[in-house]
C-alpha cells in the first residue's frame, strides 16, 4: 500500500513537471511568433488554440503517467518508470530553454546557459539512472 501512495506523489510531481514544461513550450511559441513572418492578426488565436491543445496533452501525460507508475508498482519499476518519465521532461525543458538561446535572440546570459546545461545533464542522467535499473532488475 505504502508504494501505491509513492506512486499518486511521483505522478503529482510529475504534474508539476508537466506544467512547467506546458508554460515552457508557450513561451517558445510566443517567441518562435514573434520571430517568424506569421501575421501579427494570427498570433491570438494560434496561441489559445495552442494553450488548449498542451492543456490536452498535459492532462493525457498525467493520467498515463499514474498508470505507467502504478503498473511500475506492480511489476516492482516504479523508480525506473518514474526516472525515464522525470528525464523525458527535464529534457523537454532544456529544449525549450535552448531554443531561444540558439535562435540568437541576445537572451543566452551565463546564467541561462548553466540553466541549460544542467537541465541537459539531469535529463540525460535520469535516462541512463532508469536503464540501469532496468539492467539490475
Amino acid at each position: 500500500m505504502t508504494l501505491k501512495l509513492l506512486s499518486y506523489l511521483v505522478t503529482v510531481f510529475t504534474m508539476v513537471l508537466g506544467l512547467l514544461n506546458w508554460m515552457a513550450l508557450q513561451n517558445v511559441l510566443q517567441f518562435l511568433l514573434v520571430n517568424s513572418s506569421i501575421s501579427r492578426a494570427s498570433w491570438a488565436a494560434i496561441e489559445d488554440f495552442s494553450f488548449v491543445l498542451l492543456g490536452i496533452v498535459w492532462l493525457c501525460i498525467v493520467l498515463y503517467s499514474q498508470h505507467y507508475y502504478a503498473k511500475g508498482v506492480k511489476k516492482k519499476k516504479l523508480w525506473r518508470n518514474a526516472s525515464f518519465l522525470t528525464g523525458i521532461q527535464v529534457l523537454l525543458l532544456f529544449v525549450c530553454e535552448a531554443i531561444p538561446m540558439l535562435w540568437g535572440s541576445g537572451t543566452g546570459s551565463a546564467v541561462s546557459w548553466l540553466l541549460a546545461v544542467l537541465l541537459f545533464i539531469v535529463g540525460v542522467a535520469c535516462i541512463v539512472f532508469s536503464r540501469k535499473l532496468r539492467r539490475h532488475v
